[in-house]
């Protein structure tokens, strides 16, 4: 069935059906065929649709709509044929006074149907939250048609005109913005103002200029597509920044998630970079094999971009596990450092008793949250840093950061660590700060742990 309008169409049967008592007829042949004169009047109804007469004479094409419907649910009723067909003669009496009112009428209404149409052109139909609005302007021209046709008021007809326009650019931001609209207002109910206040200004803004191109550019909206693009880009960077800030397991800030959402877009870049290359490489290879050194160059630009983008992947992997460390560690327990590709955890509150190396007793909740990490990050490598003061001989010093580093290293292995640990000693080589104060001193004493991820 082709009819467009129903549900509109049904709202008005309700308000304008009064019965077929005084109704005009058709004319139908007692012999005619029910389903082939359903069909013929349904051909005639979708005609009515497209020329408007649901607008200009609302009054009697609801009518013949509503008869046209009777007949329909009587055929599957089975009711008796003779029924069926007087129906559908009222049905067809009523279109043919239809037909008459609203080419009588269009005239003065021409200047709203066009607009109206631009609307319709763009699909105004097809969405359901522009409906109420919709169907209230419907309801405001419907009125004018039947009820001032003979002398409109020009101020009536601008009305509508602007509301019809209106209708039409919501429509066309909708296509072209309705899902950035969405996650913004998704964002912001869940708490995007406290949460991700920079990225919800950006989303907005960017939204705000679309629309703004959109409106001045209605008559053709691609000339819009740039900033429809980073508006729905944007948008889609918010709601990827509210997923990291919002997770139950582990919340970022807004500063971090927005680094990772970065990073995450490049790799996606990347990859799509090295997919259309590779394909480009392909065709080439298809087109001649005389273009081989076109070709070497290409998959050379390939590899490259690959090595970009494990470079990516794996600084991507490196700030999460950053940020995951540093919610681990305390500020007393802990500094999280990143040098190079490695991962850096000096370790501030193994306080060693002077002269040894045994561990501490309260050590093995701070040693098992660097094992934590060093799951995380698959660790290839666990190099243990024992350093000291300058307290003492260069020898004594150096063989105790060694035994230092030693005793943690031993500590992570029993514990399960399968990672390959290894121990350095520094002895007082490399101290932090000076050794002339006693904060300078137990600043000095720390065991570093480095880890290279296997990323």
């Amino acid at each position: 069935m082709k009819i467009v309008n129903m549900s509109s169409i049904l709202v008005l049967c309700a308000g304008l059906w009064y019965g077929c008592s005084t109704a005009p007829k058709g004319e139908i042949a007692a012999t005619a065929n029910p389903n082939e004169e359903i069909q013929k009047m349904e051909n005639d109804l979708n005609e009515g649709f497209s020329k408007q007469y649901d607008i200009l004479a609302s009054e009697t094409f609801s009518k013949s709509f509503q008869s046209w419907l009777e007949a329909k649910k009587d055929l599957e009723k089975n009711q008796d044929q003779k029924e069926i067909l007087d129906d559908l003669r009222y049905a067809k009496g009523y279109y043919e006074e239809s037909k008459v009112i609203a080419e009588d009428r269009r005239e003065k209404m021409e200047p709203v149907l066009l607009v109206r149409q631009k609307a319709v052109d763009q699909g105004i139909l097809n969405y359901p939250r522009l409906k109420e609005d919709w169907n209230k302007v419907e309801n405001q021209t419907r009125d004018l048609a039947v009820k001032k046709a003979k002398n409109i008021n020009p101020d009536d007809l601008k009305e509508l005109q602007d509301k019809y326009a209106d209708l039409e650019l919501k429509v066309i931001k909708e296509k072209n913005l309705g899902d950035a609209m969405a996650k913004i207002e998704s964002a912001k109910d869940d708490r995007a103002k406290s949460l991700a206040p920079k990225s919800l200004e950006s989303a907005q803004i960017a939204l705000m200029n679309a629309e703004g191109t959109l409106a001045a550019n209605r008559a053709d909206p691609s000339a819009s597509q740039t900033e429809v693009d980073k508006a729905n880009e944007s948008a889609e960077r918010l709601r990827k920044v509210m997923g990291y800030t919002t997770q139950k397991k582990k919340k970022f800030s807004e500063a971090a998630a927005i680094a990772i959402v970065m990073q995450e877009e490049e790799k996606i870049k990347l990859e799509k970079q090295v997919a259309n290359q590779g394909k480009e490489i392909e065709s080439q290879a298809e087109e001649s094999m005389a273009q081989g050194a076109m070709i070497n160059t290409l998959a050379n630009r390939v590899e490259n971009q690959k090595d970009k983008l494990n470079q990516s992947r794996d600084q991507l992997a490196l700030q999460k596990a950053i940020d995951s460390a540093t919610s681990k560690f305390s500020k007393d327990e802990a500094d999280i450092y990143q040098q190079g590709e490695k991962l850096i955890i000096r370790l501030k509150s193994i306080n060693f008793s002077s002269g040894q190396a045994k561990l501490p007793a309260n050590s093995d909740s701070l040693l098992s949250k660097v094992e934590e990490v060093a799951d995380e990050l698959s660790a290839s490598n666990v190099v243990v840093q024992g350093h000291t003061d300058s307290i003492g001989s260069k020898n004594l010093n150096q063989k105790l950061s060694e035994s230092r580093a030693q005793a943690v290293a031993d500590k992570l292995k029993s514990d399960g660590l399968t990672s390959n640990i290894l121990t350095e000693g520094y002895g007082d080589m490399n101290p932090l700060t000076s050794n002339k104060t006693a904060a300078g001193r137990a600043q000095n004493r720390r065991i570093d742990i480095v880890i290279t991820p296997a990323l």
